[in-house]
């Protein structure tokens, strides 16, 4: 049941209703807290065939990175963690060369970037996942400050524990001897 603005369930509030457009407002925060429009920071890790050369390997890097720029993406580091060897099999290859690529772009640059990576015969497999803002260094909030330290209190003086020979004392009577 749709409800009217002023409480009024009538056909009047029901043709207002559906007219109206249901596009979220650029101010509403996005499911963590963050905006919901704007540049994110992701992480792609790409798995290519491990028979490729190194030049075909940096060409796929530059064709990534270049596509993050053009979308007004900002590549930032890419790291080429090599040959592994893989979980399981895919492609009949029992290893792939990793690439870690870090970007921060609008999601639909990253989007572009994924119909790219799977349409690709030199990719094995890729990922893209967006990181959170604490985890990429951004903080949405900026920390409030510390809390004083409270002062410490004088304590009372603490009763002494007994001494040893007459704890073995005890437990040598109780065992009999």
């Amino acid at each position: 049941m749709l409800v009217g603005v002023s409480g009024y369930h009538g056909p009047t509030s029901r043709t207002l209703l559906q007219g109206a457009a249901l596009e979220p407002c650029a101010e509403t925060p996005g499911p963590e807290g963050g905006e919901s429009s704007g540049m994110r920071p992701y992480e792609v890790m790409i798995i290519l065939n491990p028979t490729l050369e190194e030049s075909s390997i940096r060409d796929q890097v530059d064709r990534s990175t270049e596509l993050i720029r053009a979308r007004g993406g900002t590549p930032g580091r890419v790291d080429q963690w090599g040959r592994r060897r893989l979980a399981y099999e895919i492609d009949h290859q029992r290893e792939g060369y990793y690439i870690l690529l870090e970007a921060t772009a609008e999601p639909g640059a990253l989007d572009a970037l994924d119909r790219s990576l799977h349409l690709s015969d030199e990719v094995l497999r890729h990922k893209v996942i967006r990181l959170p803002d604490r985890i990429a260094g951004r903080a949405s909030k900026p920390a409030p400050p510390a809390p004083p330290a409270p002062e410490p209190r004088p304590s009372a003086p603490i009763a002494a524990e007994p001494a040893a020979s007459e704890s073995s004392e005890t437990s040598t009577s109780a065992n009999g001897a």
